[in-house]
C-alpha cells in the first residue's frame, strides 16, 4: 500500500456539486437537510473513514519509523547532536502528537520545519 503524504479529505456529490463533510454538517445544523439524508450520509462517511484509517495508520507508522533514530543518545541530524539541541524536544513533541493523532477526525500533525526526510 502506498502511503500518501497528505490526508485525503472526505468529499462527495451533493445537489450536483462536490462538497465536504463540514459544509454538509453546517447545512444540516442550519436545518437545510433532513435527518434521513444526514444519517444516510453519516453512515457512508463512517464506511469511508474505516477504509482510509488503514492509510492513516501506515502514515503514522512511517513517520515514527523515519524519526526513531532521533531518540538515540548518539543521534545527529545534519551534523548536529540532537541530545544537546532544542530540536530534540520538538521532535519528541511531534512523535507524541503522531502517537495521539485521531486518525479519523484530526488533521495530521505537522513535522518540525527543520526536519526533511530524504527517503520520501
Amino acid at each position: 500500500m502506498m502511503v500518501t503524504t497528505e490526508k485525503e479529505p472526505y468529499r462527495f456529490y451533493f445537489q450536483g456539486e462536490v462538497t465536504d463533510w463540514h459544509t454538509f454538517k453546517a447545512a444540516y445544523d442550519a436545518g437545510n437537510i433532513s435527518d434521513e439524508l444526514y444519517y444516510e450520509r453519516l453512515a457512508l462517511r463512517q464506511t469511508w473513514l474505516d477504509g482510509h484509517e488503514v492509510n492513516e495508520r501506515a502514515w503514522a507508522r512511517a513517520e515514527l519509523a523515519a524519526t526513531d533514530f532521533m531518540e538515540l543518545p548518539t543521534a545527529t541530524y545534519q551534523g548536529e547532536r540532537l541530545v544537546t539541541s532544542p530540536k530534540l524536544a520538538e521532535m519528541l513533541a511531534y512523535r507524541e502528537a503522531v502517537r495521539r493523532y485521531d486518525l479519523r477526525e484530526e488533521s495530521r500533525p505537522l513535522r518540525p520545519t527543520w526536519f526533511v526526510d530524504e527517503s520520501l
